[in-house]
């Protein structure tokens, strides 16, 4: 191999310490698009269920419904606007991305409360599949709560 060849493979690999800076600097978009896809997922599993009134009350299914569309709204106008290159306050994501554990945090206590009321009730059984449902957006929402809050840490570092 030539010298000249040598030194174009040089400049083209990436070395890793380069590569692992690189993965820093994008690991708060790709977390933030790791919690879109896994909140539409929440907010289809638990769509059937409260389709089929399996709801004990109505602001607790307005606070879950807010718990799942809120961050999905949030981080697609926060990645829309980190491809356009328009800076967002670094400040303000971290509060967002606070407010989202907390919140999905609390639909998920708010699912399993209403799973162990359907599961206990003698007067009415409701089907295993929303059941199953209902309680799998919950851990769903238990694993998204701890992401948003590992979202905080890494923007705030890396952002």
């Amino acid at each position: 191999m030539s010298s000249d060849a040598t030194k174009k493979l040089d400049e083209h690999t990436l070395e890793p310490k380069e590569l692992q800076e690189s993965l820093k600097a994008a690991s708060p978009i790709l977390i933030k698009i790791f919690e879109v896809v896994i909140s539409l997922l929440c907010f289809f599993l638990v769509f059937v269920p409260y389709d089929n009134n399996l709801s004990t009350s109505v602001h607790k299914a307005g606070l879950v419904w807010v718990a799942f569309t809120l961050p999905v709204l949030v981080n697609i106008i926060s990645l829309i606007s980190h491809f356009r290159r328009i800076p967002l306050p670094k400040l303000s994501l971290c509060w967002f991305s606070s407010l989202f554990g907390i919140l999905l945090f609390s639909a998920g206590c708010i699912l399993v409360s209403e799973w162990w009321i359907l599961m206990h009730s003698i007067q009415f059984r409701p089907a295993k599949l929303f059941m199953d449902l209902m309680m799998s957006c919950a851990v769903f929402s238990f694993f998204l709560s701890m992401i948003t809050i590992l979202d905080v840490y890494v923007t705030y570092k890396y952002y």
